[in-house]
């Protein structure tokens, strides 16, 4: 009985220092593992940044189109942004040019563009930052843009153009941007480059609702007040704007043209003529 109480004791004591071992080893433990747990978490850290540093990079280095619109009276404007609207209210552009920035390096190709240009049809064939229609007055009626190179197997290139309010729906790689030949220049471009196959971005102005006076067919009433509008000495180089405005209000006008000026710019005088508008005459040379 004697023995196996001894044993016991002898267990238990064996067990307290066993116990008090392991105690004070555990600060010895602790110290050990702090800086493996703390590298882990500096790791796991640092791989969640640098994911966001390189998306971030991508993004903003991808490829880009910039490009930029001439008025008559102020020059080419600065350059828009890839997917930005550029457009102005004030006046119609006669000129354009169009670049790219953040190329991938080794990888050939340019981004190639035309204008067509009211009464003289579409441009030859420009690129890379080079000017069409600088100094000229006739507006732009529509665009086409395309790449080439490695580019073209890599990249689709989309735009759109900003008609009598309304931004025209995607054309992309070469095709037309809107209908052509129909009197109606463009007031604004939208322009964005997208890996192939992807869509592309819509930052386009939504559709404005037209007004209601131009819904329906015009009708005179003899027993309301009215205006007759008459615009004399053209063809200059506003008709597309007046044009544009009468369609917008569903109105007509006559223009009384000068003959000289009527022979330079027929295209013009059909264009106003097709609009539903009367033409007069104001004499061969206004002398």
């Amino acid at each position: 009985m004697k023995s196996t109480r001894n044993e016991i004791l002898r267990n238990i004591s064996e067990s307290i220092k066993e116990r008090n071992g392991l105690t004070a080893q555990y600060p010895l433990y602790r110290n050990k593992l702090r800086p493996i747990i703390l590298s882990l978490l500096l790791c796991v850290l640092g791989l969640f940044f640098f994911g966001k540093i390189v998306y971030a990079r991508e993004n903003v280095h991808r490829l880009k189109s910039y490009y930029s619109l001439y008025y008559r009276d102020s020059g080419f404007q600065n350059y828009s942004n890839d997917a930005q609207r550029h457009s102005r209210n004030d006046a119609y552009p006669t000129g354009i040019k169009i670049c790219l920035k953040h190329q991938p390096e080794g990888m050939t190709g340019t981004i190639q563009y035309q204008a067509n240009i009211s009464g003289t049809g579409w441009s030859d064939t420009y690129e890379n930052g080079q000017s069409i229609g600088e100094g000229q007055d006739m507006p732009l009626e529509g665009i086409r843009v395309f790449l080439n190179g490695d580019l073209k197997d890599k990249y689709d290139v989309y735009y759109s153009t900003l008609i009598l309010g309304e931004w025209q729906p995607w054309a992309k790689n070469g095709e037309d941007s809107n209908p052509v030949g129909v009197g109606k220049h463009i007031d604004g471009i939208l322009i964005t480059v997208v890996s192939k196959g992807e869509a592309p971005v819509e930052e386009k102005a939504p559709v404005e609702e037209k007004a209601a006076a131009n819904v329906g067919n015009s009708q005179i009433d003899p027993a309301k007040p009215m205006v007759a509008l008459t615009f004399d000495d053209g063809p200059g180089n506003y008709e597309d704007r007046i044009v544009a405005a009468l369609q917008k209000y569903n109105s007509k006008a006559t223009f009384f043209y000068v003959g000289t000026q009527a022979t330079k710019f027929p295209s013009t005088v059909k264009r106003v003529a097709d609009a539903g508008n009367e033409i007069g005459n104001h004499s061969y040379k206004h002398e």
